[in-house]
Parts: structure tokens; sequence; C-alpha cells
């Protein structure tokens, strides 16, 4: 029995960790557009 507590326990970290891993990646990406967005308007500017 303790066993599945386990899997379950995993189980509910996973969908746990995943959209929060996926929103972390976003804002990652979004932070990296916006810095070079900006650095090549400076450029062009």
């Amino acid at each position: 029995m303790p066993n599945q507590a386990n899997d379950l326990d995993r189980r509910n970290d996973r969908r746990l960790l995943t959209p929060l891993l996926l929103m972390a990646v976003i804002v990652v990406a979004g932070i990296l557009i916006y810095t070079y967005a900006a650095h090549a308007f400076a450029i062009s500017g």
C-alpha cells in the first residue's frame, strides 16, 4: 500500500510541476525576446 501512495504523490507532483515549468519556460522566452528586441531597436535607432 505505501507503494501506491508514493506513486500517487509522484503523479500529483508531476501534475503540479508541469504547468509551473511550462510557465517558467514561457516567461524566460518572453524575457529573452524582449531583451533581444530592445537591443535590436537600440542598434537600429
